[in-house]
């Protein structure tokens, strides 16, 4: 089924120090049922594979099925022949096809309770090439929250939670083939009662041939539990960090930084009554936390800030993250917002969506694409029965117009007024057209307007030299002042 396509070319709000113009917007407002798409992946040409649902939250779904193509165009399958299934976590298989996961509630012949799991395998053309439904009916259980991964031997690995009674989540797996079929299946049993669980995401464990679950507590603490490839279970950690009660609540990566550890994305709650933190953090797989950074830390209390649970990668420096907004001055609802930030932890870019067509919706997922931009897919919240989406394409530029790698600086845009430049120890500043003074200030900011350095130095002649060997890879300011006023402000790179 083909639907009635609208594509706005808008210029969204724009926030202090970045002008963001979105390049297309497609809105499924016009669409005869309310829909929600929150779950894509990249395919091989550089268009999206969107899924989500058709349908309220309190009946049966229909499956929604898109290819979104790089001009904003899309076609939409029809899927009213196969399950009623709400699609999420699609992914690429080894053979070319894809598969998304299915859940769609249970019918007793009187009421809906809980959730079923299946899954639904489709080719290039979206044509589907086979559906499966798991039987749950013995473990009553409620199905939610999966995740999949495509292993190394070119099977699925799915891991979410469910309920058995009223007991709190715990881990579910299964190991499927490229047709869906199951191969193994594994539903965790309590450990001494204590052991619980909500999932969020599933790694392959780079020091194993094992995997790593990313998650909740029952305390709500942020947790990774380790399993080996039979899903046994091999141990967990806690990562937190001190003044907070939990560093995250809800956790994602996307990015390794070596072997033994990764670079996580999410929200915290302040242990010390300050609210919720949208935070970066570099955390050992022992728990250990290396490092982390308020990532939207300012001034302005309009906002309250939760992690959307999803980063996509755009190459080795620079990674999306997703995250709501909670405007104060609005008093209710949510906003979506999108971060771009590097491996540094350093927030490169933002944007906050506060338009009113956008109150109420939810991020749902963000997806890099090839040309360096992100694709995003954001849905109005569950609760409401005029559940509609939106996805949006956003350029690398939007978000900041210099480029985070310093490899991609064009020579021309480097001053001759200090080197070298890029420099990997020490900054040569040429002070010889200025007039001379027996002290000069130097000021070293990074393109979010923070000062990382300000220092009196004594010049040398003609030079002045500082050492910046402490400061990250990335693009910074200097600033060289007298006793009067600034009287350079250029830019360097540091290697």
């Amino acid at each position: 089924m083909y639907i009635k396509k609208l594509i706005y070319i808008t210029f969204l709000l724009a926030i202090p120090m970045l002008g963001i113009a979105q390049q297309w917007e497609i809105d499924f407002s016009d669409h005869e049922f309310a829909n929600a798409v929150g779950h894509g992946v990249l395919a091989t040409d550089g268009s999206v594979i969107a899924v989500g649902y058709i349908g309220s939250d309190n009946t049966p779904f229909n499956p929604m099925l898109l290819r979104v193509y790089p001009n904003g165009s899309y076609k939409e399958h029809d899927c009213y022949d196969i399950p009623s299934f709400n699609l999420v976590s699609p992914l690429k298989l080894n053979n070319g096809n894809y598969m998304a996961l299915g859940a769609t509630l249970k019918y007793d012949g009187h009421d809906y309770y809980g959730y079923e799991l299946g899954a639904i395998v489709f080719n290039d053309s979206l044509e589907i090439v086979s559906t499966r439904t798991y039987d749950t009916d013995s473990l009553v259980a409620k199905l939610i929250n999966a995740k999949a991964i495509v292993d190394t031997d070119g099977t699925v690995v799915v891991c979410g939670e469910y309920e058995p009674g009223s007991t709190h989540a715990r881990p579910f797996f299964y190991r499927l083939n490229e047709d869906g079929d199951i191969l193994d299946c594994l539903f965790e049993e309590p450990s001494n009662g204590h052991w619980t669980f909500n999932c969020y995401q599933i790694l392959k464990d780079p020091r194993s041939d094992g995997y790593i679950v990313i998650g909740t507590n029952h305390d709500g603490q942020c947790a990774m539990a380790f399993y080996d490839r039979q899903f046994a279970k091999k141990g967990s950690v806690l990562p937190s960090h001190n003044g907070y009660m939990a560093l995250y609540t809800e956790f994602n990566s996307e990015k390794w930084l070596s072997q033994d550890n990764m670079l996580t994305f999410g929200f915290a709650i302040d242990g010390r009554g300050h609210g919720w933190d949208l935070l970066l953090a570099d955390i050992n797989l022992d728990g250990t936390v290396n490092r982390y950074v308020n990532a939207l830390n300012t001034p302005d209390t309009s906002y309250n800030i939760a992690g959307g649970r999803c980063m996509a990668v755009v190459n080795d420096t620079t990674m999306y993250g997703l995250f709501y907004l909670y405007p104060a001055f609005k008093g209710f609802g949510i906003n979506p917002g999108v971060c771009l930030f590097n491996k540094n932890m350093e927030i490169l870019g933002v944007h906050r969506f506060l338009d009113a067509k956008y109150n109420d919706i939810a991020p749902g997922s963000v997806i890099a694409t090839p040309d360096g931009g992100c694709v995003l897919l954001c849905y109005k919240t569950p609760q409401y029965m005029d559940t509609d989406s939106f996805i949006i394409k956003m350029s690398r530029e939007d978000f900041n117009p210099i480029p985070c790698s310093v490899s991609e600086v064009p020579k021309e845009q480097l001053r001759a007024t200090a080197y070298p430049n890029p420099t990997r120890g020490e900054l040569n500043i040429d002070i010889s057209n200025l007039s001379q003074n027996t002290e000069n200030r130097v000021s070293i900011t990074d393109m979010q307007g923070i000062t990382r350095m300000s220092r009196i130095i004594q010049g040398s002649g003609n030079l002045l030299t500082i050492d910046v060997t402490v400061l990250e890879t990335g693009v910074y300011f200097y600033s060289v002042y007298n006793r009067e006023k600034e009287i350079i402000k250029e830019k360097f790179i540091k290697n």
